[in-house]
């Protein structure tokens, strides 16, 4: 992704980290796999994302990072531990970026959208990435 970005247009400024799952499941029920793909696509996805991209977010001079990260993680939510976990987990991410990549010139910042007034299916047939 990061390769083919610089091949098209010659220079990377931005990197948006924007991959989550939203599954809903009683943390009694839950298994360690349900729990790890969570984390995997929402904290490693954003890890391996910004290692793709940093060389070039450098080069730039002035590169920004944004994670996407979600009200859950302040909020907490029922039947949704991993995503809240995750979410909380992009935060520190930001903040602990922010701080070693400061002297690189590189911004890092959190957006946390707030509640957007539309119905939520309860239940999700197929993985969601938003």
């Amino acid at each position: 992704m990061a390769d083919a970005a610089l091949t098209q247009f010659g220079r990377l400024d931005i990197l948006v980290n924007n991959a989550a799952l939203r599954r809903e499941k009683p943390f009694a029920e839950m298994s360690y796999a349900e729990w790890r793909e969570i984390m995997d696509v929402t904290l490693d996805g954003a890890f391996h994302c910004v290692k793709a991209c940093l060389a070039a977010l450098r080069d730039s001079g002035a590169g920004t990072i944004v994670n996407i990260g979600g009200l859950s993680a302040h909020t907490g939510a029922k039947d949704r531990a991993h995503v809240v976990t995750a979410k909380a987990g992009i935060v520190g991410f930001t903040r602990a970026l922010a701080h070693d990549l400061a002297d690189d010139g590189i911004t890092v910042n959190c957006v946390v959208p707030g509640l957007i007034g539309t119905p939520r299916r309860r239940t999700v047939l197929s993985p969601r990435i938003i």
